[in-house]
């Protein structure tokens, strides 16, 4: 396992198929901007 993406807002509705509408961070932008490393 390995993560990608820090989810910042997600719900079940929105969306150009009505099905809902999550935004994600990509994890190492994230953990660049934050000067941080993720443990494991």
């Amino acid at each position: 396992m390995q993560a990608v993406a820090l989810l910042f807002a997600g719900g079940d509705q929105g969306g150009t198929n009505g099905l809902g509408l999550t935004y994600a961070n990509p994890i190492q932008r994230v953990l660049a901007d934050l000067k941080a490393t993720l443990l494991f």
